[in-house]
């Protein structure tokens, strides 16, 4: 955890209530804030691939932290997110101004590519190559997740077919359920 001036440049501890305690950060080496920033390039975070192509609705969450300041001249470095989907690249968040604090942020992918089996989402953090600016940048990831907005589910139970949607996935106090069966069952037990 290191301060530029009065701003936190990158985050003390990880996001509240998510799995584990730790997350991906561009330097944690301590000292002072430029000790272990990204200098002269980038740092690149990328997702194993995923199978999205059966989602109606992929919805990749994450929080980030971004950090820029200090030196010499207007800050310029940048925090950015893309999706792939093995054939092309699209950006799907641009950060340029710092927020020092953990952001949620929530992505409906369909409204920026075409879903596949082979779905990469990469997280890069860059400093711009110039040598005297000596900028501060850091960035951290936490709490990433991917989940259908909109899932359906079909089930066969013995010999009649039932239709069920829940909705909305995941839920946090209301959980929507709606069924319809082809044929009436002779008897229905709920667990």
């Amino acid at each position: 955890f290191t301060n530029n001036g009065n701003n936190a440049s990158n985050p003390e501890f990880d996001v509240n209530d998510d799995l584990g305690d730790l997350c991906y950060t561009t330097g944690n080496g301590g000292g002072s804030s430029g000790n272990d920033d990204i200098d002269n390039g980038y740092t690149k975070l990328t997702s194993p691939v995923m199978d999205l192509s059966t989602y109606n609705d992929p919805v990749i969450k994450y929080d980030y932290w971004f950090f820029n300041g200090g030196g010499n001249g207007n800050p310029n470095d940048n925090f950015n997110v893309t999706a792939n989907n093995g054939t092309e690249t699209v950006e799907i968040q641009l950060v340029t101004e710092p927020n020092s604090q953990w952001d949620e942020i929530d992505v409906h992918l369909t409204n920026f590519i075409s879903l596949s089996s082979t779905m990469t989402i990469t997280f890069e953090s860059s400093d711009q190559v110039n040598n005297s600016d000596g900028h501060i940048t850091e960035a951290a990831v936490d709490a990433f997740e991917v989940y259908d907005a909109n899932p359906n589910a079909t089930f066969e139970l013995e010999q009649n077919m039932v239709d069920v949607i829940a909705m909305p996935n995941p839920f946090d106090h209301t959980l929507t359920v709606k069924y319809e069966f082809e044929a009436s069952p002779d008897y229905a037990v709920l667990n």
